[in-house]
């Protein structure tokens, strides 16, 4: 029983780890694609607002709803009606949101790259 258990959470990592690697392809070529005929940011703050703007609204049809930091490299990124959530019941457990956010994670960490 305990190798089931195993397997079980092996899986459901290498599923996670799969989907974000979809997702890295996807937002790899999708922040190409959106950065074409635009000059490369300069700095840190350049790039996570290409991201905000561009990239998000070429993913996901909007553009980020707040864009805050900390001044010390941390960018807190907030979409307030993020379509892959949005049917996610707010009593439900982390694991169904961490489910929908593999793909998302994967193509931020892409466009990032």
């Amino acid at each position: 029983m305990h190798r089931d258990v195993q397997n079980a959470n092996t899986s459901s990592s290498d599923d996670a780890k799969h989907l974000q690697a979809i997702g890295y392809r996807v937002g790899y070529a999708l922040v190409e694609r959106c950065s074409r005929g635009k000059p490369r940011p300069t700095d840190k703050l350049d790039a996570v607002k290409f991201v905000c703007k561009d990239f998000w609204s070429a993913a996901f049809g909007k553009n980020v709803d707040h864009l805050r930091t900390n001044h010390r490299g941390v960018f807190v990124l907030q979409d307030t009606s993020f379509r892959n959530l949005r049917h996610v019941p707010q009593h439900a457990n982390n694991d169904v949101a961490n489910e929908r956010l593999q793909i998302p994670t994967g193509m931020l960490q892409g466009a990032l790259a």
